[in-house]
Parts: C-alpha cells; structure tokens; sequence
C-alpha cells in the first residue's frame, strides 16, 4: 500500500450528526470495502481535545482509506456512485476535503500502527511548500520526529497526479501532507510545537491537526466475514433510507 485517501469531512448540518455516523459507519465503509482489489481498510477518526498551535480545525472528522490501486478505485467509484451501490447520505456535508496522496517517504509501515486504540491518534500537517516540503522533511527528518515524546511513525505524503473528478484539496492549495502516528496525543503535541519552530516549518505554511480515533479499523476481509455483519449492514440501510443491500449466504448440510 503506497496512497492514503484522506476525507476530512462535516455533516451536512449539526443536527444531522450521528445519522451521518450510521450511513458512514455502516453502509459506506462497507460498500467502499466491497469494491474488490482497491481499498484494503479505513479508519474514521475525529478531532482531538488537544491540539498543536495553529491547528486546523475546519472539519471535525477524517476518514482514512488505505488505498491498494487508486486508478481502479476511482474507475469503480465513478461507475458505482450514485446508484444502489454506492448511495451517498444527504446528512454528509458537500464541504468536504478529499484526495489520494502517494507515499514518498515513511519510517515504518502505515500498516503497522493503523489499529488506532486508546491514546492512539493521527497526527495530520498540511504542507504549502511544493519542493520545499520534502527538502524539510527529509527521511532524517522524519526519522527524529518518530524518535520523538508521543509518536510512533511518520509519513510524507505528495498530492497524487491521479485524483477522482471530485477531489478537492487541490484547491486548498497543499502540496504535501504530514501524517503521523502516535500513542500520546498530550506527548505529540508537546513535541511538535517545539520541533516545528527548529525545523522551520512555517516556511512551509504547515497547517497541523490531531484526530482521535471514532470507529475501529475496518478491513475489506472484515466487512463481509459474517451473516451478522451483513444483516446490520442491511438493517442500516433500512434506517438510512437506502436501498437494502442483503448477500444470500448458502445453507449448510
């Protein structure tokens, strides 16, 4: 796995919140999950209570999609968004930041600490520096900020020259993205503010945020193991007004 789809993202109104969460929790994630060969696993997760200076705090959720092919994922999600497959709850907010970003650089395996637990958070900075983002962050660079009080791995991202017709952040002007990996989200942020202001990251417009986890890691083997998990996946349909989606298990005997 070498691309994150980030999708850090609002309800569509405040009201509308945990209707939101239903259709995300347990129709999307599971209809994402179900697009064969593209998307291995995601991470919902939310804004921290505690947070770096400068932090941007636009939006108050980001889903993590670890991405297997992106061309394939945006090929099958133009086909199947919009229609029984892949329905799209009006309680999602249009306002939305979402795009593939390619792995450069990273000091272990996203994979590795992707089971986001406890105190375990991701640690997001959004780079305005264009060549200037990896020539600060180098893979020194990243190495002694996973050597540091609270974090665990880090990774710099680039915006992907392949992105889906409605991927935005482009237009936001990032370039690169910091994602990082930690176990103390209090340790993190107390690190980061000091090794920002040595590293000269306001050079690079480094825009930070802190999200903690909401929803457990979800594989794409998980989202169909059981006749259980599937009949909730239908029964959330039901209560987010979309259609019902049922796999027929075959009988045993």
């Amino acid at each position: 796995m070498e691309t994150l789809m980030l999708t850090f993202h609002n309800p569509s109104a405040p009201e509308r919140e945990d209707e939101m969460h239903n259709w995300y929790n347990w129709v999307h994630i599971r209809d994402v999950l179900s697009m064969d060969g593209t998307v291995t696993a995601v991470q919902r997760l939310q804004l921290a209570s505690c947070q770096p200076q400068g932090a941007d705090l636009r939006r108050k959720f980001v889903t993590v999609y670890e991405v297997e092919n992106k061309e394939h994922c945006t090929e099958m999600h133009s086909a199947w968004v919009g229609s029984t497959k892949l329905e799209i709850s009006t309680a999602f907010g249009t306002d939305f930041g979402e795009g593939y970003w390619d792995i450069d650089d990273q000091t272990a395996d996203f994979a590795t600490y992707a089971d986001y637990a406890g105190d375990k958070a991701v640690f997001f900075a959004r780079l305005d520096g264009g060549a200037k983002a990896p020539a600060k962050l180098t893979p020194a660079v990243l190495a002694e900020l996973a050597a540091l009080p609270g974090f665990k791995s880090a990774h710099l991202c680039h915006w992907s020259t392949h992105q889906a017709p409605n991927s935005s952040a482009k237009s936001e002007s990032v370039s690169h993205m910091l994602v990082a990996q930690v176990d103390d989200v209090y340790l993190a942020v107390q690190s980061w503010d000091g090794f920002a202001e040595r590293k000269g990251l306001a050079e690079i417009d480094a825009a930070p945020c802190v999200y903690k986890p909401l929803f457990p890691r979800f594989t794409a083997a998980e989202s169909v193991a059981t006749p259980e998990r599937q009949a909730i996946t239908f029964l959330m349909h039901c209560m987010c007004g979309l259609t019902p989606k049922m796999q027929v298990y075959p009988t045993r005997g």
